[in-house]
Order: C-alpha cells, then structure tokens, then sequence
C-alpha cells in the first residue's frame, strides 16, 4: 500500500461580499475535488522515488456572501505497478478505484482545505467552514435524574 509523503498549498483565494448583509444562519457548501493526477517522480532522503502528484481544488461557498479556495497538489508514492494503475484509471475515468488510495487522498485534501479555509476565513470576516465541535449538557442524564425524583 501508498503513502501520502508531502503536499504542496499554490493558491488561496478568499472574497467576501461587503454588500450582502451577513445573515445569523447561512448554508456553507465544501466541495473537495481532485482535478489532476501527474506521474512524478520526487527525491526523498536522496533517493529518487516513483509518485503521482494529485492537484486538488477545496472550495468553500458561502452562498451569496462570499467563496475561499484552497489549490494544491499532494504527492504520493507505491510501487511503480501500483502508481502505474491508478494513473491509467485517472486517465481512463478520471476516478481512483482503489477505495484505500482514494479516501486517504480525499480525506488529505479535506484536512489541508479545511485548516487553510479557517485561517483565512477569520481574516475576510466569513464564518469557519465547519461547525467547531461544543460542549452540551447531556439531557439523557438529565430526563433520567428527573424521572427517579
């Protein structure tokens, strides 16, 4: 099996709209999509080694009220039969089939994406692309404290 051995952030971009009036609650959509894949080869610990470079595109669109994106490029590295599928796939159907290649890249380009989106997004004043997780109170213990009183 590959691995994921270095990525690459070329362009951020992020505009907000300074006409529309930012509303209490809003319909973010994140969409994360590879859009090349490059056979490459790259020299790690002064050893060349076969690899594909995955170009990816992580968008965040704020309806109206604005857009970031996140471009960049992921290289990874298996054995040269491997790479050599997963390229002749890409270039056949444009998808990567095997299912373990395909989340660990997708899962990569949703972490990058993610953490450039919410830096960036503080500073154009947008929201963070993601609901940051929050402490509740757990109303099963509560409904049950109740209950036996």
């Amino acid at each position: 099996m590959g691995f994921i051995v270095g990525e690459s952030v070329h362009r951020i971009s992020a505009e907000r709209n300074q006409q529309n009036r930012m509303p209490v609650r809003m319909e973010i959509k994140v969409n994360p999509a590879l859009l090349k894949v490059v056979k490459r080869d790259a020299v790690i610990g002064g050893e060349s080694k076969p690899g594909l470079n995955f170009e990816f595109e992580f968008k965040a669109n704020y309806e109206e009220f604005g857009e970031i994106i996140v471009e960049g490029t992921i290289f990874y590295t298996d054995t040269p039969d491997a790479l050599k599928k997963i390229e002749q796939e890409w270039i056949a159907s444009k998808e990567i089939k095997n299912e373990d290649t395909r989340l660990g890249i997708m899962n990569r380009i949703m972490e990058i994406g993610y953490l450039e989106a919410i830096s960036i997004a503080k500073q154009v004043k947008l929201p963070a692309p993601l609901q940051l997780p929050r402490f509740t109170k757990d109303r099963e213990k509560i409904k049950k404290s109740v209950q036996a009183g």
